[in-house]
């Protein structure tokens, strides 16, 4: 374990977030979960949103960050698993949104097409008996 301390102790020292713009990564993966509604003559409202896609993400981010300090205490170093989940939350809040897949219609009796079309094979392909050795 001590190799991967020093690593992760190293990494702390180069790179690291701030807590606003921390708070910032998750609020913007909390908008592809939840989203104001503007009623005219009505005070805005929070609804879910149709972009559910992040909700996954940003659940697993919140569930990380608040366990450890739950049970243990704060530290940065609960951060560094949190930061891929929260930031995949945070892009997929910004994806298109993608309607209900529409259902198969019913089944249409096949169209008559030439056995030529249907097989490679077919009565009357001149190349049908590409394989053969017989003239």
């Amino acid at each position: 374990m001590k190799p991967f301390a020093v690593l992760i102790a190293g990494w702390e020292r180069v790179f690291y977030t701030y807590g606003p713009l921390f708070g910032l990564i998750l609020l913007t993966g909390l908008g592809g979960v939840v989203r104001f509604r503007r009623v005219p003559g009505h005070l805005p409202r929070l609804v879910r949103s149709r972009r559910a896609g992040s909700m996954l993400p940003w659940v697993t981010a919140v569930v990380l960050l608040v366990f450890p300090i739950a049970v243990a205490d704060f530290d940065y170093r609960y951060l560094l698993p949190v930061l891929p989940f929260a930031s995949l939350a945070a892009g997929l809040a910004f994806a298109p949104v993608r309607d209900a897949v529409p259902a198969e219609p019913a089944a249409r009796p096949e169209q008559h097409q030439p056995a030529s079309v249907l097989s490679p094979g077919a009565a009357g392909d001149p190349g049908a008996d590409c394989g053969s050795s017989t003239p």
